[in-house]
């Protein structure tokens, strides 16, 4: 998302597969589905039947760009090709259509070059090759800072956290789990459903469980007038007590 995260180096060898936005953010934005918000991108682009919302249109380009452009692109400004922002943009859209693998982001980046190009107003319709992506994504990009702009792009989107349910839900990430080991990197999530947003999120540590970590999560949000379920394991006392 291609959250709701920023993907995780643990994925980003050249035969892996993609499978999360380490925050979160990205991976649970909210989407509109049933063609509703589809206009936003030509279909000659995507195979997606699902754009987020906060991207809109402003004379046939996505809107400037202004939260990634906020980020601080780590690679040496020497020998740089292609702009960090537009290389997050189409790993974006075509996660969106549904590509997990680097080499299968960048076939999809490469099919339709010449029609992102015109839609973003790109000087020259190229693609980048999939090691690109991989350096970009292992060593371009702050993961701290990128959840952080996504975090911040998404908290300000009218009406963004003002349901009154959260949903607190811990999930295992796909592809995770080492070879032999029977745990991967494990999350718990402040789920906002009303708005099928995710605003905070914690990785649970191996050693502990989501007793111990949602009180981290519960910090991070404005509780007041907010209804908090989960599931039994979460009904403590010392939660109730934080929650109200």
């Amino acid at each position: 998302m291609v959250t709701g995260d920023t993907v995780g180096a643990k994925s980003l060898d050249k035969g892996k597969k993609i499978t999360y936005l380490q925050s979160g953010n990205l991976c649970s934005t909210p989407f509109s589905t049933g063609g509703r918000s589809c206009r936003s991108i030509p279909r000659s682009l995507s195979k997606a039947t699902c754009v987020p919302k906060g991207l809109s249109l402003m004379s046939g380009r996505l809107r400037r760009f202004e939260a990634l452009l906020a980020l601080h692109d780590q690679r040496d400004a020497r020998g740089v090709r292609y702009a960090l922002v537009t290389v997050l943009v189409f790993m974006v859209l075509a996660k969106l259509a549904g590509e997990d693998w680097l080499r299968g982001i960048a076939q999809w980046v490469t099919e339709r070059k010449v029609g992102l190009a015109e839609f973003f107003g790109l000087a020259k319709p190229q693609a980048p090759c999939y090691t690109t992506y991989a350096r970009i994504l292992g060593r371009g990009v702050v993961t701290n800072e990128f959840e952080q702009v996504v975090h911040d792009f998404f908290a300000a989107l009218p009406g963004a956290g003002h349901t009154v349910e959260i949903a607190l839900d811990g999930k295992t990430l796909r592809g995770t789990i080492p070879l032999g080991a029977s745990r991967g990197v494990h999350l718990l999530a402040a789920y906002f459903p009303g708005e099928c947003l995710v605003f905070m999120q914690v990785e649970v540590d191996s050693r502990e469980n989501k007793i111990v970590a949602a009180p981290r999560v519960l910090k991070g949000l404005d509780l007041q007038g907010k209804i908090i379920t989960g599931d039994a394991m979460l009904t403590q006392r010392k939660l109730s007590v934080q929650i109200v």
